[in-house]
């Protein structure tokens, strides 16, 4: 800011003039704390962006430091400059449930936001031999009918699997072999 003074006396005979230069200081006040939507799906990337702002309402530059909390406790930190976004990477497998995330610039500001992330029953089919091989890959139970089709016979198997767990069946007969479960 620049601020020019001049003082006269009367009729001018005495006058003198002089400009001061003065800057004020930036001081964060304000958060904001941007989620690229409420829900997040395993597998998918999800956005986090972030803005700081001064005392009069302008964009400060500088760095927010973020935390996303999972269900679980688990802990993912991420540096965002201010007016940008990252993005996050969900496994299949991210734990669903409510995720906090909580948004830092100095020790005085901050914001927080929340977002779920949503079940994923997923499994993996793959064959070895005449042996069919069930992963679940998802972050839940995986409590589905698969369908395994030898030639023209067809029968169903009930599963219900902890995640990560692996099941092997043996296959039996001859014939063009497909196994599925309406998605995989």
């Amino acid at each position: 800011h620049n601020i020019n003074l001049r003082a006269y006396t009367s009729g001018n005979l005495n006058k003198g003039e002089t400009n001061i230069f003065y800057e004020i200081n930036q001081i964060a006040s304000s958060l904001i704390l941007s989620l690229g939507d409420s829900i997040a799906k395993p597998g998918d990337n999800f956005k986090i962006g972030s803005e700081v702002f001064d005392q009069s309402g302008k964009k400060i530059e500088g760095t927010a430091m973020i935390k996303v909390i999972s269900p679980t406790e688990e802990e993912i930190r991420l540096d965002i400059v201010s007016g940008e976004s990252k993005e996050i990477e969900f496994l299949a497998n991210a734990t669903p449930g409510i995720w906090k995330v909580s948004a830092f610039y100095g020790e005085l500001i901050y914001e927080v936001a929340e977002f779920e992330v949503e079940e994923d029953q997923k499994a993996k089919l793959y064959f070895e031999g005449n042996v069919v091989i069930v992963e679940n890959i998802g972050n839940t139970v995986y409590d589905k009918i698969i369908t395994v089709k030898i030639g023209e016979e067809e029968e169903t198997i009930e599963l219900k699997m902890d995640m990560g767990e692996i099941r092997k069946f043996k296959l039996k007969g001859q014939g063009e072999v497909t196994v599925g479960d309406g998605e995989t």
